[in-house]
């Protein structure tokens, strides 16, 4: 303003009516609201809530789970008993002889025949121990060829 009035004079007259100034007072400290603090504050019970949240997700996660292990446990059960069902019914006698009967075309003998084989003679005996005798010198194809037709007269 006294710029103005240095450069136009007219401006040197003209009064203004400014409000005296008002002495100093000094300020009384208000509380100031804690933003900060508010902040802070919000933020826990944010992590917290999220940490509820996400326990509460894992929780229905893990009882999805459950539920459909229990599910195939069952279904398990339920295959396990049918093929129980199904060994048991393969093992029976019955079918074990209508399989050989169609399948094999086997039949049932009229009656029974036992072998009976005599009793040994002494020359029987030391063909024997001669035979064991080969046995032991294996070491030749031609030995091998040797006992096994001795094994086939002693059979006979």
């Amino acid at each position: 303003m006294e710029a103005a009035r240095q450069i136009i004079p007219e401006f040197q007259e003209l009064v203004l009516d400014f409000p005296a100034r008002r002495p100093a007072t000094r300020q009384v400290a208000r509380p100031r609201f804690a933003f900060n603090q508010l902040f802070i504050v919000l933020a826990l019970f944010v992590l917290a809530g999220m940490a509820v949240v996400s326990q509460r997700i894992l929780i229905a996660q893990n009882g999805i789970d459950i539920a459909r292990l229990k599910s195939e446990i069952k279904k398990e059960q339920r295959l396990e008993q049918v093929l129980s069902a199904q060994a048991t019914l393969l093992k029976s006698p019955a079918r074990i002889e209508k399989l050989a009967n169609k399948r094999l075309e086997m039949v049932k003998p009229e009656r029974v025949t036992y072998i009976e084989v005599p009793a040994e003679a002494p020359a029987v005996e030391a063909d024997r121990t001669e035979l064991a005798r080969e046995i032991s010198s294996l070491s030749q194809p031609a030995v091998m060829g040797r006992v096994v037709s001795r094994l086939s007269l002693l059979v006979n």
